[in-house]
């Protein structure tokens, strides 16, 4: 058993350490850095660690709701797909857990790795691809579907869910995914703050995270994992994006605030101890 925040984040709570993780493809070296850290400490923390690398899984999958609850706790269930409720199965819902990215850097982190990749990936350079020399700010600008207000919505889907609806940009969207930030996510760390994160994970699941911090310290991934060839928006473009981005920022803005309010919250009661 580990004690972790209940939804509300007003108290500690025992809870079976069981928990799931829908990774937002964040296109940072730091989250790289998270996905090797959790196999890497399965010899010292005896949890089960299961990855599907299947990508964005789109739609409700049944057969990974069986698979999921088959797993026996502690474990950590790590796949790419839009949250789903697993009651609406039968089954018991996992505690999700998730990192997530300032949205314009994790879209022009995105934009040039489809393009030329990184030190792991160098076979993009010298691959076709659309537009492939056209900055983001000449995508942008030229309003091409890739850099449009739906092809800039990318993280407020993953935490809607699989309501089609999901995939447009709406209040309706915005407000689902907010409902299960606060329902359904056990935590929701930045790479932006990737140690407070790993502090945080391992205060509340020491039996999965205890040693993350240390691991972090250990891993070779952070410098193989620099997106080539990526040119910083100017500052006018950057405007245009966080306008059309309007809902990923409110998401994003929600989010650092609870976590913010978790990790001040542990903080104090450590102080207190």
């Amino acid at each position: 058993m580990s004690n972790i925040l209940t939804g509300n984040q007003n108290s500690f709570n025992p809870r079976p350490a069981s928990n799931i993780t829908n990774k937002v493809v964040v296109c940072s070296s730091a989250a790289t850095a998270v996905d090797e850290i959790i196999p890497s400490e399965k010899w010292r923390t005896n949890y089960d660690f299961k990855e599907y690398n299947e990508e964005h899984v789109k739609q409700l999958n049944e057969e990974l709701v069986n698979l999921v609850s088959a797993i026996d706790p502690p474990s950590v269930y790590l796949r790419h797909f839009h949250y789903i409720d697993f009651m609406k199965f039968g089954v018991k819902q996992p505690l999700y857990i998730n990192i997530i990215r300032d949205p314009i850097e994790r879209f022009v982190s995105g934009y040039y790795y489809r393009r030329f990749g990184d030190a792991i990936h160098s076979d993009y350079v010298n691959r076709a691809y659309p537009n492939k020399n056209v900055t983001v700010d000449e995508c942008v600008l030229s309003n091409y579907s890739e850099c449009s207000q739906r092809g800039l919505m990318y993280i407020v889907p993953y935490f809607c869910g699989q309501d089609p609806r999901c995939r447009t940009p709406s209040n309706w969207s915005l407000e689902q995914a907010l409902n299960n930030l606060d329902q359904h996510y056990l935590v929701v760390g930045f790479t932006e703050k990737l140690t407070e994160t790993l502090v945080v994970l391992e205060r509340l699941l020491p039996d999965i995270f205890g040693g993350a911090l240390e691991a972090l310290n250990r891993t070779s991934s952070i410098a193989k994992t620099v997106t080539y060839g990526k040119i910083s928006p100017s500052d006018h473009v950057r405007d245009i994006m966080r306008s059309r981005m309007e809902n990923e920022y409110e998401f994003y803005n929600a989010a650092l605030r609870k976590f913010t309010q978790m990790s001040l919250m542990m903080s104090s009661t450590t102080a207190s101890r």
